[in-house]
């Protein structure tokens, strides 16, 4: 749901500032680009200044051709990669740059701090001053697999969640890019407003328990059914709801980390192909993971429990029953 919010809502929604975010696929770079080149410099700058054939050996390893092909992407001149002699150079050198031991000495991913690396990479892209566009083709251009397991698919939010605090709270914040360098401020907070998607989970989960302990203590926190501001809370409940299905249609360890308890691990999320699967079903897994949604639940089934055995309706105790029949795959599962 997350992955199709920001490319179907949020990317069209930025594409008339500095352009949409790099999420890790479907994806074109420019070389230059990707190397750290500045939009109005036409050769590899360190500090401001030219660089020099040892910082250029820091940079891109001590592969001369590769080296010679990274100079002339800066430069936008040719580099012949089609000619005999250079071809099979090029093959040799492409060996040498894949090799698991050519970054050592190198600064190769020594600006990733993340499990959010495509996050990163756009943020920092932007920050120098690029713009990035949108091309929605039809047919489309790219199509990929998403996960079609529950377990799957919270291990992926997880770490969406992880990496996108570590962001927040180090110094690729985008408002130290507003501040100080080329991040326009209403791309700053578009890259806020996903950045602060793990945060608000906690705001969702004390939301989530307000409408058992309102249950259970006989009090509401919504207007009474005799006013009419009942109307918004049920306005909001229709419209939450109904863009819950269409993302769902659409779909098919930061804290310990600072705190010094332990680092966040990159999980890598299995996906299935069309022969794994039953294609538009979606399954549910045992894990530790589902603990804190299922205690949630059986906090809730026991909040209306005692509300129907009480049989009071005073105050709006309607609206908190309703609230609480929100997961209704968790109580599947649990019958």
């Amino acid at each position: 749901m997350m992955c199709s919010t920001i490319c179907f809502v949020v990317t069209r929604g930025i594409m008339g500032l500095q352009g949409p975010i790099y999420s890790g696929t479907g994806c074109f770079h420019r070389r230059k680009v990707l190397y750290g080149q500045f939009p109005h410099h036409t050769t590899h700058f360190v500090d401001g200044r030219k660089a020099s054939e040892q910082e250029i050996k820091k940079s891109f390893g001590y592969s001369k051709t590769f080296a010679k092909s990274a100079i002339h992407a800066f430069e936008e001149t040719p580099f012949g990669y089609l000619s005999k002699g250079l071809l099979n150079n090029n093959l040799e050198a492409a060996i040498q740059v894949a090799g698991c031991g050519y970054e050592i000495g190198t600064s190769w991913s020594s600006k990733y701090g993340s499990t959010c690396e495509d996050i990163l990479t756009s943020l920092v892209i932007h920050r120098r001053g690029w713009r990035s566009i949108y091309i929605a083709l039809n047919p489309p251009a790219f199509l990929g697999c998403a996960p079609s397991q529950l377990l799957t698919s919270l291990t992926q939010q997880k770490r969406w969640a992880s990496g996108f605090l570590e962001i927040l709270f180090s110094k690729h914040c985008p408002i130290f890019g507003t501040l100080f360098e080329k991040l326009q401020w209403k791309q700053c907070a578009a890259y806020l407003w996903i950045l602060t998607w793990g945060i608000r989970s906690i705001l969702e989960l004390s939301y989530a328990l307000l409408p058992p302990y309102c249950l259970i203590t006989n009090s509401s926190f919504f207007p009474t059914m005799e006013e009419r501001a009942i109307f918004i809370p049920i306005s909001l409940f229709i419209i939450y709801n109904f863009q819950q299905l269409l993302q769902y249609k659409e779909t098919g360890n930061v804290v310990l980390k600072f705190l010094g308890v332990r680092e966040t691990v990159f999980e890598v999320t299995k996906k299935e192909t069309c022969s794994e699967v039953d294609l538009g079903h979606f399954t549910f897994d045992e894990s530790p993971m589902f603990v804190t949604g299922t205690t949630i639940l059986l906090l809730q089934l026991v909040a209306l429990l005692m509300s129907f055995i009480r049989l009071e309706k005073s105050g709006s105790a309607v609206l908190e029953e309703d609230m609480d029949f929100l997961s209704p795959p968790f109580t599947n599962q649990l019958s």
